[in-house]
């Protein structure tokens, strides 16, 4: 946890360091990947399982 004081009464407040994350990928960063295995379709960015031949889609953010 984190503490920090900048709320409007400067009273302490704990916030985790998960709360400043965000999920998934932006879609700059997918658009200008190399890797072969990612692919794209209609729906977004991909990789398919090796095991059940599933596509497993990337969140954007």
């Amino acid at each position: 946890m984190v503490m920090r004081a900048d709320t409007p009464d400067n009273q302490a407040v704990l916030v985790s360091p998960l709360a400043t994350c965000e999920r998934g990928f932006p879609p700059s960063r997918l658009a200008n990947q190399s890797e072969p295995k990612v692919k794209k379709d209609g729906r977004g960015y991909f990789i398919m399982t090796l095991s059940e031949n599933i596509k497993v889609y990337f969140e954007d953010y």
